[in-house]
């Protein structure tokens, strides 16, 4: 296939020349023996073109290698909407073949949005690690200021995930800097805006950059699409490589390269990149993600209220205390009471009833662990929903993903939430005591996810804790899930109002607050 359509979206590939793009921004690669490489990307509607003086920077995507077959290099287009979680938009799947492994590249393009994201996927045999080729390619790094050497190439080595070739002599650029854990931080998101040293590499920590071209009032975002830095798999250093008369690098795949397989694909952090006047750009981003992950009030704009409010963990957690909570969020006009750890019969860490609980394993400490429990609910949750129902309140439940072996357990997750969504008709779940330690562990966490949201038709719908451990964060695989972002309690003496307001403004700038959770007391 050399061209598809779908409305304003369109891909069209021509002698080694592909176009990608919408009735307000395009890009334009060129595919050759080493790979695909970014020459251009414009703004379709003002016609301005962010472009090299001379040729590309390089391969766009992780771990490119020469001899790139080019008559088994596939590309395809479809309509696509992410199993009816995000708007209907274009993908550009493109499939390149090297010597060693294989290259999946994916673009999605959503109808008259400024932003185009780009995905790669690796698969393939074992190869050297990504970290010691880029580290040679760090070695012509930041110059010093006094020793003014002229461009320079741009760093970033094979585990480079976005390449943008661009001279701009006058550049203002603010790094936007995203935290999660929120048991443990309480600023979660921090801007830095600097006049970048125009013949000098510039290297900068963060998720998104901002590249404000005052001079002719053209802007360009470039976000990416993983977790935060604290949390990103396998990061050698900085997320963007800037030099403004050459262009921009983002960094970091997450990919253990020496861990690569023949049979599986390895999904790598992806990037956005959209243009507009540099002041609007943030708010359309916001905007796009909100077509990403679909606005759907009737699923995703509710009052829920939580059975561990009362600060006894699970010791109340029973059949008797959930109707009192029932009865109580009817007054308040509550749409959703979740009931937290403690309805289930196994014994996690976090207990107050017993000291041998755990957080992960929990299969192989009580086969049953999962089950409901029957002291607690002798006659079953059926009752309790019907209950709960007859006051227009869904019940909810805390969750907790094996972690064990990479999710290796996560066809039992899935069959374990599918179960509680077909006896009782239970809709939302809780995720938390996630531990996502290396790609298999995403892959295997979204494979649970995806096969939850395919066989309940999109019924189930997930609220991702953030408080802790590794997880995906605000803006990876953000399609599945709703955010729940503190632990604050005034006994603890760690909850104001103020701080709870604050982040939620602060976030907002980036991310649509529809998708947080975020506690009163």
């Amino acid at each position: 296939m050399n061209n598809f359509k779908y409305e304003d979206c369109a891909f069209a590939y021509s002698d080694g020349t592909l176009v990608i793009g919408n009735s307000m921004i395009e890009r334009t690669y060129t595919l050759g023996e080493k790979g695909l490489m970014s020459s251009k990307v414009s703004s379709v509607k003002d016609g301005h073109d962010w472009v090299g003086k001379d040729t590309p920077l390089a391969c766009d995507f992780p771990f490119c290698e020469e001899g790139v077959d080019m008559a088994s290099v596939s590309l395809e287009g479809a309509e696509e909407d992410c199993l009816g979680l995000s708007e209907k938009h274009l993908l550009v799947t493109m499939t390149i073949p090297y010597p060693r492994h294989s290259l999946k590249i994916e673009w999605k393009v959503f109808p008259e949005s400024p932003f185009i994201t780009t995905r790669a996927y690796l698969r393939g045999r074992a190869v050297e690690s990504a970290a010691e080729d880029g580290a040679s390619a760090d070695a012509d790094g930041p110059t010093p200021i006094e020793k003014d050497t002229g461009p320079q190439k741009i760093a970033g080595g094979n585990d480079v995930i976005e390449s943008l070739p661009f001279s701009v002599t006058h550049m203002k650029t603010t790094v936007v800097s995203l935290f999660d854990q929120t048991d443990i931080n309480n600023h979660l998101l921090q801007t830095n805006t600097v006049i970048p040293y125009s013949r000098r590499m510039n290297s900068f920590s963060g998720n998104a950059i901002l590249l404000d071209d005052y001079v002719e009032d053209k802007g360009m975002l470039v976000v990416k699409e993983g977790p935060t830095p604290a949390a990103s798999l396998n990061r050698s250093g900085d997320e963007f490589k800037l030099q403004p008369v050459t262009g921009l690098r983002v960094v970091g795949s997450g990919i253990d390269f020496s861990a690569l397989e023949d049979e599986s694909w390895h999904p790598c952090y992806g990037a956005t990149v959209g243009l507009d006047k540099a002041a609007e750009l943030m708010g359309e981003y916001r905007r796009y993600c909100a077509r990403v992950r679909k606005a759907d009030p009737e699923r995703d704009m509710a009052i829920m209220s939580n059975t561990w409010g009362d600060r006894n963990q699970d010791k109340a957690v029973r059949d008797s205390f959930i109707r009192k909570e029932a009865d109580a969020a009817e007054q308040l006009g509550v749409d959703i009471l979740q009931i937290d750890d403690g309805w289930q019969k196994g014994v996690t860490a976090n207990s107050a009833l017993a000291t041998n609980g755990v957080w992960e394993g929990y299969y192989d400490f009580d086969p049953e662990f999962w089950s409901v429990n029957p002291e607690k609910f002798p006659d079953g949750l059926a009752p309790l929903v019907e209950y709960a129902n007859g006051k227009g309140i869904d019940i909810a439940l805390w969750f907790s993903p094996d972690s064990t072996n990479d999710f290796g357990n996560w066809r039992k997750d899935a069959v374990t939430l599918f179960d509680l969504y077909e006896k009782f008709g239970i809709c939302h779940f809780k995720l938390d005591g996630i531990k996502i330690r290396s790609k298999k562990s995403e892959v295997n966490l979204v494979n649970m996810l995806h096969e939850l949201t395919v066989k309940s038709g999109g019924r189930i719908t997930f609220n991702m804790d953030t408080t802790a451990e590794i997880r995906f964060g605000y803006l990876y695989e953000k399609e599945y899930g709703m955010l729940f972002l503190e632990n604050r309690y005034s006994d603890w003496g760690n909850y104001f109002p103020h701080n709870t307001l604050k982040n939620l403004w602060l976030l907002s700038h980036l991310v649509p607050p529809q998708r947080f959770q975020i506690e009163v007391l």
